[in-house]
């Protein structure tokens, strides 16, 4: 009745002795199937020597081993953790192993490594911040863009690095406002240099096992301002109809 997966197979010849419900649902087969098969049929060919190799050196009596492939009756891999234990069971001695299935656990770790990799290797400033608004995290492009190291920003509040008509705005929408979707608005976010530039400000909520907001992930898409100098107005002019030679001699 544990919710554990749980088998028994014989030392001698690998064959299963005993298995639980628990394990039957995971390997997909049925009772009288499993107890007709042996060990290796939970591997693949090219892994089945390696278990006779190391088998015995990796998995630990009572310690948690792996991971492991193990195949299921439909030929998918599950990724496993074995505990070993030595018994006797029906007057043959026996290791009792407990399944552990942490293919979801590997999936979401994986799938992290590669959140991580984008964060760090975004074009825009990204910001985290924990859900009163005060900042956590730091990406590089942040500095790069925005001019603030991490030591500069940790535990400030966002709204900080906005112009003063925007922070209430911010305050208000974001942080205060039980988002509980990604939404955008445009701010004017101040460089370390004290000078504002407009961007576009992407707020989503990250929510935490219980479904509460405990964070804030916040992307700065920063507008790039196109800024024309008297002179090359001055040009345009004169490219539109208004060329003449003395204009040309002074450029």
């Amino acid at each position: 009745h544990t919710p554990e997966a749980m088998f028994i197979y014989a030392v001698e010849n690998l064959k299963f002795l005993e298995v639980n419900e628990q394990a039957l649902k995971l390997y997909g087969y049925k009772r009288s199937d499993f107890l007709n098969m042996d060990l290796t049929d939970l591997y693949a060919p090219e892994d089945i020597q390696t278990l006779i190799e190391s088998g015995e050196s990796r998995l630990g009596t009572g310690n948690y081993s792996g991971p492991w492939k193990h195949k299921t009756s439909d030929g998918n891999t599950v990724l496993v953790e074995l505990s070993r234990t030595n018994i006797e069971f029906m007057g043959k001695a026996g290791h009792l192993n407990i399944v552990r299935n942490i293919t979801d656990k590997l999936d979401e770790k994986r799938k992290l490594q590669i959140l991580e990799s984008v964060y760090e290797n975004a074009a825009d400033p990204i910001i985290r911040t924990d859900k009163e608004g005060f900042i956590t995290e730091i990406n590089e492009v942040v500095t790069k863009k925005l001019g603030y190291s991490k030591k500069d920003l940790e535990t400030a509040p966002f709204i900080t690095l906005l112009s003063d008509d925007f922070r209430a705005v911010i305050n208000r929408n974001v942080f205060q406002s039980g988002l509980i979707k990604p939404t955008s608005q445009e701010i004017e976010i101040k460089k370390s240099s004290g000078s504002f530039q407009k961007a576009t400000l992407i707020s989503t909520p990250v929510k935490s096992y219980g479904g509460e907001v405990d964070s804030f992930n916040l992307i700065i898409k920063l507008i790039e301002e196109t800024v024309v100098s008297k002179d090359l107005a001055h040009t345009q002019d004169h490219i539109a109809g208004k060329v003449d030679p003395p204009f040309l001699s002074n450029i």
